[in-house]
């Protein structure tokens, strides 16, 4: 019997207008690509919201190669996730450009006896990734649809726009504690290249940054230690300082609001301005 290979996408907390929407799917690059939704599972702050999942199935076939199968596989959920961004924004994922506590394993290729040598409590924390962005989310309809639509634009985009969406994509998904500040300075200073001077942003965007304009983000990218240019020249060589508190969240929410932007608009897809929903930890179970 011939393997399926599948992947399957975290679960995510939606909340949509039609509960009983029908659910999409379609053949993607000979994957069967569909989404799965189950309403009502959860309830938070008086808001029903269901369970989303994508999925992916391959058929292998006798004589094909089942590995060369899987790394297809893999790549394509990478962008799946990567594609979510720009129709929902945010990826499928649970990790954004927020505070974020990453899994503390050994280093790579040692070993540790943590587990056995920690309380169950306590290794639950030390190897589960904790996030400040919010579990819940609500979307005008199920969004697989929209995904594979962004994802046949990005299919044809050119390499420039190729490129600022990977550093954009990489700074919300690396476990890095300084990656997101400094791959978004690139990606900042690649949309500075890009951006004609003077070309005036939809209100969409301008009313939705934390700081006035661009050119604070510019300016933050090559004056911080945590970013471009680190280090100072004149009057002597040192080090920049750091963000305090609020430059870094402000940074993170206005760079990744405009690289949305810019790569939505390259695409020639949709901007997605998301609502605000409030934190939690969890929800309640129905």
């Amino acid at each position: 019997m011939t393997p399926v290979i599948t992947f399957n996408s975290p679960l995510v907390r939606i909340a949509i207008p039609d509960d009983a929407a029908p659910a999409f799917e379609a053949m993607q690059e000979g994957w069967l690509v569909k989404e799965d939704f189950r309403p009502k599972v959860y309830r938070f702050n008086g808001t029903d919201y269901g369970a989303y999942q994508v999925s992916l199935q391959y058929q292998v076939d006798d004589e094909e190669d089942a590995g060369n199968a899987y790394i297809h596989g893999r790549y394509l959920a990478q962008d799946l996730d990567h594609m979510c961004v720009y129709a929902t924004g945010l990826p499928l994922r649970q990790r954004n450009v927020d505070e974020f506590l990453s899994s503390v394993f050994p280093p790579q290729s040692w070993t540790s006896n943590g587990e056995s040598a920690l309380k169950a409590d306590d290794w639950a924390l030390m190897t589960s990734s904790v996030s400040g962005a919010s579990h819940y989310r609500r979307e005008p309809r199920l969004p697989l649809e929209a995904i594979l639509s962004v994802l046949a634009a990005y299919r044809t985009a050119d390499g420039l726009t190729t490129a600022l969406a990977s550093l954009h994509f990489e700074a919300f998904t690396t476990e890095s504690s300084l990656g997101p500040y400094l791959l978004l300075a690139q990606a900042v200073e690649v949309i500075r290249n890009v951006l004609p001077p003077g070309k005036a942003l939809p209100n969409l965007v301008t009313r939705n940054f934390k700081r006035t304009s661009p050119k604070w983000l510019y300016m933050i990218a090559n004056t911080r230690s945590t970013t471009r240019h680190p280090a100072t020249r004149v009057p002597q060589v040192g080090l920049h300082g750091e963000m305090d508190y609020q430059e870094e969240a402000d940074f993170l929410h206005d760079a990744d609001l405009l690289a949305r932007y810019v790569i939505s608009d390259r695409l020639g897809v949709p901007f997605v301005v998301r609502p605000e929903v409030p934190k939690a930890e969890s929800g309640m179970n129905q």
